[in-house]
């Protein structure tokens, strides 16, 4: 298992040594293609969030178990598609903050205001908004 630590945890990407479990698990071989999507899935942490080793699992067994019983299909992406695919994820993960962000400084607002109101004192040179 490739971990590495980051924040005290550790990012859970897939290698030969889960492919060749999951693969002996089900009694098939994979070919080369249908590892290289593995990779393509599996091989990067779903950032901004965090796989553990249970969901790493179980993804690659999902994937194997379809591909064995010949329910799934799939196709490896390009290097364009992966890095607009990319984009686009940190792109929607921007505007979440931008939103999270305004929220913050409207609740900040409606604070210092009720402060202001009751005449309480407070750090106004340290905040921004």
């Amino acid at each position: 298992m490739d971990a590495k630590s980051i924040k005290g945890g550790k990012i859970m990407i897939v290698d030969k040594k889960v492919i060749n479990k999951v693969a002996e698990y089900y009694n098939i071989n994979l070919d080369k293609e249908f590892i290289d999507y593995i990779y393509q899935i599996y091989g990067c942490e779903p950032f901004p969030y965090e796989r553990d080793e249970q969901g790493l699992y179980q993804g690659v067994s999902n994937l194997v178990e379809k591909y064995k019983y010949g329910d799934f299909s799939f196709r490896l992406k390009s290097k364009e598609e992966l890095m607009q695919e990319q984009i686009n994820n940190l792109k929607s993960i921007v505007i979440e903050n931008m939103n999270e962000l305004s929220k913050l400084r409207e609740t900040m607002f409606e604070r210092t205001q009720l402060l202001d109101d009751h005449g309480i004192e407070y750090p106004n040179n340290e905040i921004d908004f």
